[in-house]
């Protein structure tokens, strides 16, 4: 008896596991305000082409300078200068 108790208890604990972990993901962020930095962030991160995602954050950096986004904006287009072989456009963003 005290067996078969335990198999049901189990079995119980098991299927409540199964359940939980089915259970839907919660729903993703929404996207962010347009003309915010964020918004601005996220457009240059997804930009594949590079001289595009470059102007992105150049735009990014002109209007926003003192936001920490701003701030970020300007050391991608360092990296985008450097990789480029630009070291002085480089060196002038940093």
């Amino acid at each position: 008896m005290r067996a078969a108790l335990l198999g049901w208890a189990g079995a119980t604990v098991v299927a409540a596991g199964i359940a939980w972990a089915q259970a839907a993901p919660p729903a993703p962020p929404p996207p962010p305000k347009p003309g915010t930095p964020a918004a601005y962030w996220l457009e240059a991160q997804q930009t594949v082409s590079g001289d595009s995602a470059s102007a992105r954050y150049a735009r990014l950096a002109g209007r926003f300078p003192r936001h920490p986004t701003g701030e970020a904006a300007l050391f991608e287009l360092a990296e985008y200068h450097y990789a480029r072989g630009d070291y002085q456009g480089a060196r002038g963003e940093f």
